[in-house]
């Protein structure tokens, strides 16, 4: 159901507003954080060639999660610099990927 709206708002929103169909490439911003049993990753991508891959600790206890949470903030304060807002997120139960765009 989350995926039909979301469809249907992005659909909605690229009629409504043609000229962000046709952005030019690096304006937009994926970041996909899996965490699954035992193992965690962020996959961040800017396009094509421009993708950078962090691991998180694994089953990290108290101290590994605030590195790990430090470790996003840090990734999200790096997007908000370099001019990126976020536009929308799709969650799993095991994957959020979060859309930024520069405006």
């Amino acid at each position: 159901m989350k995926k039909i709206l979301f469809l249907t708002g992005l659909a909605v929103s690229l009629w409504s507003s043609p000229a962000l169909a046709q952005t030019s490439s690096g304006s937009t911003a994926l970041v996909r954080i899996r965490e699954s049993d035992g193992w965690s990753n962020v996959v961040i991508t800017y396009g094509p060639g421009k993708t950078e891959m962090l691991e998180l600790l694994q089953n990290p206890g108290k101290k590994g999660q605030i590195a790990n949470a430090e470790q996003l903030q840090a990734i999200f304060d790096k997007l908000l610099v370099a001019g990126y807002v976020l536009q929308g997120s799709i969650d799993s139960p095991t994957t959020s990927t979060l859309i930024f765009r520069k405006p």
